[in-house]
């Protein structure tokens, strides 16, 4: 009482803002239309979010799977150039040719890694040992400008020649690897494989420059 005796004393008055009690000033809290506008805003701040991320979520999942199947053939090449052994049947093995390979399907969500190795009685690539299988989720490989619907790509070791089934590619044809979405077929990638080893990686484009 006795501050409110000064306010009154100082000012005439006490504000009508300022109401004093017992343990001090009390002040006004959140009506409960604002606290409801404050939870509705959070709500539409989160399914904001959440539908910006559903609507990435394709085009996130196809460069992944661009990005892992670029790196896997990238490996293959520099596993030929090298001449990196590899273990076959618990014995270190030189490997003539490496590449990958993928189901021969228009459809195919895998790849596999993979060397081949030549023995006395058969020429390279007669015989090969699988090293890695990578599956890719929600989205779907075809590829083409192989002969002969090949499904599969490899480097000769230790030059690094890019070949196909036993062929080299065509000069002017690169290998070219479309990743899909299975979500949304407007969402793709390309990794191509040029007849020199380039590998190169590209997003919504139709066809390797």
């Amino acid at each position: 009482m006795d501050m409110e005796k000064k306010i009154r004393n100082g000012k005439g008055r006490l504000p009508a803002s300022l109401k004093l009690g017992r343990s001090g000033p009390v002040r006004r809290g959140f009506t409960l239309i604002e606290v409801l506008v404050v939870i509705f805003i959070m709500i539409l701040a989160i399914g904001l979010t959440l539908a910006s991320f559903k609507d990435t979520k394709p085009l996130d999942e196809v460069e992944a799977a661009a990005r892992g199947i670029a790196a896997s053939i990238r490996q293959a090449q520099n596993n030929s150039l090298t001449g990196k052994q590899q273990v076959h049947s618990g014995v270190l093995s030189n490997i003539c040719r490496n590449g990958i390979r993928w189901t021969n399907s228009a459809e195919s969500d895998k790849i596999t890694l993979e060397g081949y190795y030549a023995v006395s009685s058969a020429p390279c690539p007669a015989f090969s040992g699988i090293y890695a299988t990578t599956v890719f989720k929600n989205v779907k490989l075809n590829v083409v400008g192989l002969a002969g619907g090949e499904y599969k790509v490899s480097f000769t070791s230790p030059l690094g020649q890019v070949e196909s089934g036993g062929f080299a590619l065509n000069a002017s044809v690169p290998a070219q690897f479309k990743i899909e979405s299975t979500a949304n077929s407007n969402v793709f990638a390309l990794v191509c494989v040029y007849p020199t080893g380039r590998v190169e990686e590209f997003s919504n484009q139709a066809n390797c420059p």
